[in-house]
């Protein structure tokens, strides 16, 4: 599914017990992200990372129960690390593959109510190289029915959300200077309208950090206990 479809599922009725948000789209996962933290009580939320721990771990802390919240969100990062490696790695079809996920499809079975768990999958993309990479990744986390497709933005669409990040943030674009405009410019990143929307949080650098000179031209205020 989509980021919109799942964020209106979420809008609608309860949350699933858990989800996996796959591909490289921060800008997405970031709105999808402020999203379900705000279904949740604050202090409610708690995050992982399987390169530093393992599935197990995460799946003990889901099956807790918590005294201070009735519902809880835990946010795994780096989804892909729980995959095994090693000779499986390179047989994407063979059974050993998915010796690992068993606990995964057992929690599954049986969740814990009011608690969601989301997979931050964002380390390959949907084609090229990374295809077979996520293919086992996607097979890996297969108990989990709920999965969103982070796809980068295509053209089109980062301008429109670029307009729109513009227009909530009071400037406008000018159609002039735009990329459908005949003058040659740079062609539009997929991540533009997360590039936009960071940048409308950055101040405007000083004339002596500009950024448009070379690095050996660029100068920086001395600090105050500098003796010149």
């Amino acid at each position: 599914m989509i980021p919109g479809q799942f964020l209106s599922r979420v809008k609608k009725g309860p949350a699933p017990a858990a989800v996996l948000l796959l591909g490289p789209e921060a800008y997405q996962r970031l709105r999808l992200k402020k999203a379900l933290f705000a279904t949740v009580p604050e202090g409610a939320v708690t995050e992982h990372d399987l390169s530093r721990m393992g599935l197990a771990g995460v799946l003990d802390d889901a099956r807790g129960l918590s005294l201070f919240a009735a519902e809880r969100l835990i946010w795994v990062l780096n989804a892909e690390a729980a995959l095994p490696r090693g000779r499986s790695e390179e047989d994407s079809d063979g059974e050993s593959a998915l010796g690992d996920a068993t606990p995964l499809a057992e929690y599954m079975h049986d969740p814990t109510p009011g608690v969601l768990l989301v997979f931050e999958a964002s380390r390959f993309d949907f084609e090229g190289d990374d295809k077979r990479k996520q293919e086992r990744v996607r097979k890996f986390y297969s108990a989990i029915p709920d999965l969103v497709e982070l796809r980068r933005f295509p053209s089109h669409e980062a301008r429109a959300e670029a307009e729109a990040l513009a227009r909530s943030a009071g400037f406008r674009i000018d159609p002039a200077r735009s990329i459908s405009s005949s003058r040659p410019s740079a062609p539009m990143s997929p991540a533009s309208p997360s590039r936009l929307k960071n940048w409308r949080s950055t101040p405007e650098p000083a004339w002596w950090e500009s950024t448009t000179s070379p690095p050996w031209c660029r100068m920086r205020a001395p600090p105050p206990s500098s003796p010149w």
